[in-house]
């Protein structure tokens, strides 16, 4: 993929690219077991469906831990809420929330201290100057 993708996007000049990647350890009943398993013999480390070195284009910032493909795209909150809501709670959108879970990164000398909110992360990477 790497191989086939990188040649047909080649990166623009005057344009900073940076990367995340992301690892977890599926329970039983996960849908990316399958996937992991076959992936972590192919590339190693992954969220379940890509691997960290495959995740890493431009300035790599890290590799988020626990974290699996469905929490990098915000499925995972997504089927929370839809699950609440099926039993009548009103979702509520908390700002105060997510500025503190933002601190609380920033301030973590150990990445998998937090429990991910997507949300969160995606909005303090649009909030950094690079």
């Amino acid at each position: 993929m790497q191989e086939n993708f990188n040649a047909k996007t080649p990166d623009r000049e005057g344009i900073a690219y940076y990367s995340y990647g992301a690892t977890v350890n599926p329970r039983f009943w996960s849908m990316f077991r399958q996937s992991h398993r076959i992936i972590q013999k192919l590339e190693g480390e992954n969220d379940g469906l890509v691997s960290v070195k495959s995740a890493k284009w431009g300035t790599y910032k890290g590799t988020l831990k626990d974290v699996s493909h469905l929490d990098m795209i915000n499925w995972t909150n997504r089927l929370r809420w839809f699950l609440w809501e099926l039993t009548g709670n009103k979702r509520k959108y908390v700002l105060i929330q997510l500025v503190q879970f933002v601190e609380s990164i920033r301030d973590s000398t150990n990445i998998s201290d937090y429990s991910f909110n997507a949300i969160a992360f995606y909005l303090d990477i649009a909030g950094q100057s690079w």
